[in-house]
């Protein structure tokens, strides 16, 4: 695909929690990584904690992309975390592959 990908975020999301569509997930994480990375540089005031904070985000998006429900956009897609003890670290599991290797 050349283009930017014109599916919705849930059909994304669905594409990738349903049938392992890699390019769904990167169209999610380029359409959103910007605007979270954002918020976590501004929350946090630090770059590389906002980087890894926003890889963290969709790494959980990855982990539980088949149990969310989705509307039309990630943005409104209900997530309830539990909340992490102070100093305790979310366990991380592999990231999705992005790209195809050559």
């Amino acid at each position: 695909m050349n283009g930017p990908d014109t599916r919705s975020d849930g059909e994304l999301l669905t594409a990738f929690a349903g049938a392992g569509d890699q390019s769904a997930f990167a169209a999610l994480v380029k359409r959103h990584g910007p605007m979270v990375h954002g918020v976590c540089s501004r929350v946090l005031g630090d770059h590389h904690e906002a980087q890894d904070v926003a890889q963290a985000v969709f790494l959980t998006l990855a982990r539980k992309a088949a149990s969310l429900r989705m509307d039309a956009s990630v943005g409104g897609c209900e997530m309830e975390p539990g909340r992490p003890r102070p100093g305790s670290r979310p366990e991380v599991g592999p990231a999705p592959k992005l790209v195809k290797d050559s």
